[in-house]
């Protein structure tokens, strides 16, 4: 490019410049033609693309991120050679890289792969019938190695510690955060190595590596970033004696990312106690087993109930029910007979009166008209 380009504005360098590219497994660098100074180092491993012009065969680019401006950044170039071998040797280079990369991810799974047995303590040695001694079987076979939880590490300043006299709540953790960070100056923090598992986590010195403390997460009562900072962070531990102590960190840009690992962490370690303790269901399912059978027993009893009354309560209903009813037919039929007698003893009886009155009627004529002595005594007959 000239000087005097419409695109200086751009943010760009070189100027047209006669360079020397230099191309290595490693980097490409560029070198002044006139006193060899490297003016820039590219690390292979940071080009994204490159190519060649379509219209000039000639033109030569990439694109990489700037390490200044974090900005991805194209890098074009006119050669004296065709560009195809720039880009060709390139090519080969980065192949190369990725070939080493996966033959070392495949030795890494390799030596971290867990073996299955363990070796047998009988085997005789190489020299008569001895047993094998220690050294011979460590050196012969790989004893089942633990399995390594997943570890996140982040870098940030350890302020210290201070103890609190509660497990929880936003203004204890404040107040123990700002305590240590009035107290303490900056150039008495510590940068350390946050490792954070869902089982422990670890405080080491990042140079020395000197493990400072080391936290169980199982004991973490509160965790929070300070109200006025936000690059402040602590959270509360349950130590021994029912004592509860406070861990204050300073991060950079923000302590989000350290609480928010932590956080998951404590996540993790939670669904591993409800995989390793699997009893909640189980005493459900017993709870309900015992209610089904608890249902089922009242369901029984109260069939039982039914079938008694029904053999031997209705029974007995349905005879009184049968014997009412006869006593009410019998009694009905007593009733219409004495009726119908008391009817017929009324009747005779008004007959009865009638022809007596009639009777004594005609001996009153017939003692008027004929005496007494001369009537023949057929009236008593008639009577008797």
């Amino acid at each position: 490019m000239g000087r005097n380009d419409i695109n200086d504005v751009v943010g760009r360098w070189g100027d047209g410049k006669d360079l020397y590219l230099d191309l290595d497994r490693d980097s490409l660098r560029l070198v002044d033609t006139q006193d060899f100074i490297v003016i820039n180092v590219q690390p292979i491993q940071s080009i994204r693309v490159w190519g060649v012009g379509r219209d000039n065969g000639r033109d030569f680019a990439y694109v990489a991120r700037d390490k200044t401006t974090r900005k991805h950044m194209c890098h074009v170039f006119r050669c004296d050679n065709p560009a195809r071998q720039i880009a060709n040797t390139l090519r080969d280079i980065c192949k190369q890289l990725m070939m080493e990369r996966r033959l070392q991810q495949a030795a890494v799974e390799q030596r971290l792969s867990r073996p299955t047995d363990l070796p047998n303590l009988e085997i005789a040695g190489q020299q008569g019938n001895q047993k094998a001694v220690l050294q011979s079987l460590l050196r012969s076979a790989s004893f089942p190695t633990p399995m390594e939880e997943p570890k996140k590490v982040i870098r940030c300043h350890y302020i210290g510690c201070e103890a609190v006299l509660k497990p929880v709540g936003t203004d204890i953790l404040n107040g123990a955060i700002m305590a240590l960070y009035n107290k303490i100056p900056p150039e008495k923090w510590k940068f350390v190595n946050v490792g954070i598992a869902p089982s422990t986590i670890t405080i080491t010195e990042h140079k020395t590596e000197v493990k400072l403390d080391e936290c169980r997460v199982r004991f973490l009562s509160f965790m929070g970033i300070a109200v006025d900072n936000v690059r402040l962070c602590g959270f509360i531990i349950h130590g021994p004696e029912d004592q509860f102590n406070c861990h204050v960190f300073h991060c950079e840009p923000s302590a989000g990312a350290l609480c928010k690992t932590i956080e998951a962490a404590c996540k993790l370690r939670y669904q591993k106690l409800l995989d390793a303790n699997p009893t909640t269901p189980t005493n459900s399912n017993k709870t309900d087993n015992k209610l089904h059978h608890l249902g089922a027993s009242i369901s029984a009893g109260l069939k039982s109930g039914a079938e008694s009354v029904q053999t031997n309560i209705l029974p007995g209903i349905k005879a009184g029910a049968q014997t009412m009813q006869t006593g009410l037919k019998a009694g009905a039929h007593t009733m219409q007979t004495g009726v119908i007698f008391g009817f017929h003893a009324l009747i005779f009886w008004c007959l009865f009166s009638t022809w007596s009155s009639e009777y004594d009627r005609i001996n009153e004529i017939s003692s008027q008209i004929i005496p007494n002595k001369d009537i023949p005594n057929w009236a008593e007959d008639i009577q008797i």
